[in-house]
């Protein structure tokens, strides 16, 4: 009889504890949070420090309180070839989606897997928060080659794991090579490029020097030239 009764209380905590367990996997999306992914319709460029390759928004409610995100999962299986990245990071921001203004999440990855866990600690806060993963290329990347990678889940700190609402169609984002930067050569920005090739085959890139600002005329404007002969993959120094 004891050991009936013994067994009734373990089943019954099992129990409870297994209720508790579900209840709070569903926390983060009764209290109405929203998780939001996308690939950004961008290129990823060599010799940029910080490439956006998956967004991530957490919108969180005024009830959840206290929370955090612990870990992030990710997949690149898709992308051409994983030895064209150096390296990965991820980067958060709060309110406002802008990655060259956001703190580090996280130590950098250095050779990614197809599959693959970042984790850190970042305490959340009421309303929109963002998250980005980030990819540094090395210099002997194949331009032909793409990238392709999405948030499987994050992980919160109350032990909640959370899949994203994502676009119906991912893409994949083509390497390209950062010719001209922002504050690159004493100019501020780069704009109105133009590319040709020759008869060669040597490609001959154009563009706007605004020394000052982004703005068109009246300004500090010049125009500056850039040249590549092997099919864009290095560029010699440009030529004002």
């Amino acid at each position: 009889m004891k050991n009936r009764n013994k067994l009734g209380v373990a089943l019954l905590v099992i129990l409870c504890v297994f209720t508790s367990c579900e209840k709070q996997k569903e926390v983060f999306v009764k209290n109405g949070g929203l998780f939001e992914s996308r690939q950004p319709v961008l290129p990823v460029l060599i010799l940029k420090e910080k490439n956006k390759i998956v967004q991530m928004k957490l919108s969180v409610p005024k009830s959840m309180g206290d929370i955090g995100v612990v870990a992030i999962n990710f997949d690149l299986k898709e992308s051409s070839e994983l030895k064209d990245i150096a390296s990965l990071d991820v980067y958060y921001a709060y309110k406002k989606a802008d990655v060259h203004t956001a703190s580090k999440f996280s130590k950098a990855i250095l050779n990614p897997k197809n599959s693959f866990k970042i984790e850190g600690n970042q305490i959340l806060q009421t309303g929109d928060n963002y998250f980005w993963l980030s990819a540094k290329l090395n210099e002997n990347a194949d331009l032909s080659h793409k990238i392709e990678a999405y948030c499987v889940s994050i992980q919160l700190s109350n032990g909640e794991v959370i899949s994203p609402k994502t676009e119906k169609s991912r893409r994949a984002q083509r390497i390209g090579v950062a010719v001209r930067q922002h504050k690159q050569d004493n100019v501020v920005t780069y704009r109105i490029p133009g590319l040709a090739t020759t008869n060669k085959g040597t490609l001959i890139g154009v563009y706007d020097n605004r020394y000052k600002q982004g703005a068109d005329l009246q300004g500090d404007i010049d125009v500056g030239m850039s040249r590549s002969i092997d099919g864009g993959a290095t560029w010699e120094p440009m030529k004002p």
